[in-house]
């Protein structure tokens, strides 16, 4: 059934929206300072990132160990998976199982661990870097996503794939109120005690149904998790907390450290695992909702996306092939030459004869922060204008 036209707007936003207020949000940049903190206990021995590259490199990992660091530190929830089995296989079978289960249990605690530093690192880097009360351009971020929001009449949908909370705050700061919701319930908060010691913080719970989304015109998607969403322990019960609440009582730096089980919800995983947890709540959730989004709205706006990440691809891949007799008119943002069309037409998975023109897909090359005033921009943002006309 064809669709109707609109001037709904589904918006994908990557890591290129953390760069533009802060480099040091670059991949590459957090993955050198993850590596740093993986301390050598013996100079003279080989560095640990080194060794955590090769198990990278032997589970097949499609990314850079050395330069990405869900790929260096990814694999991890694999051995941890494996060694699991293993246990359990050890307490079936041989005349010594119960010995062998609990060397590998010693071996799974250790790779556990391991998997905590890294992931508590990273998180902990990234709170740090896009903390927006210091010298960092926050307008950058503001100026930008009013202007996104600003090009529709109809619904938006934003797609965030960064942990950070750094659209959460745009969107605080540039829409009206009651104008925008995200994937946490608004109202009906709790007090916990997340680091036990420290302060009681307030959290709201996440939403488990695409019915309770409320009619709001803005609607905030985190696909990959968030900085501020924690699985409250022995539950299946994930809860939003404030950024500045979860700085106030140090929680990364606590949880890397062992002292909380409120455990990090986000899909810090390397790419052979990411579709197995992207399939689970809430991040399910938060695919089938923007698919959704993505299917209806006649123009889509990718923004600092690398087109790297299969899950991804494989939504917009979907949602082209449903709209393929009617394509949407399609934005991408980036900035400089390295990202090609090519990528771009592969990612979304354009069948030959379907390939999209002129008219249908244009990359504007001036970044975050100029994108708003370029002519690609001014084209994309006219069809808009005349889609419902």
């Amino acid at each position: 059934m064809p669709l109707s036209p609109n001037d709904d707007l589904a918006a994908l936003f990557g890591n290129g929206l953390s760069i533009a207020f802060n480099h040091d949000l670059a991949i590459p940049a957090l993955t050198t300072e993850i590596k740093r903190r993986f301390k050598t206990i013996d100079p003279a021995r080989e560095a640990p990132d080194r060794v955590l590259a090769r198990l990278a490199t032997r589970a097949h990992e499609t990314g850079d160990p050395h330069q990405d660091f869900e790929a260096l530190i990814g694999p991890l929830d694999q051995q941890s998976e494996n060694l699991t089995d293993l246990r359990e296989l050890a307490e079936i079978v041989g005349q010594e199982s119960r010995a062998v289960a609990n060397a590998i249990r010693t071996v799974g605690d250790f790779v556990k661990s391991l998997q905590r530093q890294g992931k508590g690192d990273a998180l902990d880097l990234i709170q740090e870097r896009s903390y927006a009360g210091g010298l960092q351009p926050t307008w950058i971020i503001e100026d930008f996503i009013r202007a996104v929001t600003a090009t529709a009449a109809g619904q938006v949908a934003i797609g965030n794939l960064n942990y950070d909370s750094l659209a959460m705050a745009g969107l605080c700061r540039t829409a009206p109120t009651g104008g925008f919701c995200d994937m946490a319930w608004g109202y009906g908060p709790s007090l916990f005690d997340v680091v036990p010691g420290t302060y009681t913080i307030s959290g709201s719970a996440l939403r488990t149904d695409a019915s309770t989304f409320p009619a709001r015109r803005t609607r905030l998607l985190h696909l990959h998790g968030s900085l501020t969403w924690l699985r409250r322990p022995g539950t299946n019960e994930i809860y939003r907390f404030g950024i500045e609440d979860l700085r106030t009582i140090d929680y990364w730096r606590a949880w890397r450290d062992g002292l909380t089980e409120w455990a990090p919800e986000v899909v810090l995983t390397n790419q052979s695992a990411k579709s197995q947890v992207v399939a689970k709540h809430p991040f399910l959730l938060a695919y089938q909702t923007f698919f959704q989004s993505l299917y209806k709205a006649d123009r889509w706006l990718i923004a600092g996306y690398s087109f790297r990440d299969e899950c991804v691809n494989d939504l917009l891949s979907q949602a082209w092939g449903y709209r393929a007799a009617n394509p949407p008119e399609i934005l991408v943002v980036t900035h400089g030459k390295q990202l090609t069309m090519d990528q771009v037409v592969d990612a979304i998975g354009c069948a030959p004869g379907l390939v999209p023109t002129g008219r249908h897909l244009y990359i504007c090359r001036c970044g975050i922060a100029d994108a708003p005033k370029c002519a690609r921009w001014s084209s994309w943002e006219r069809f808009g204008m005349h889609s419902v006309a």
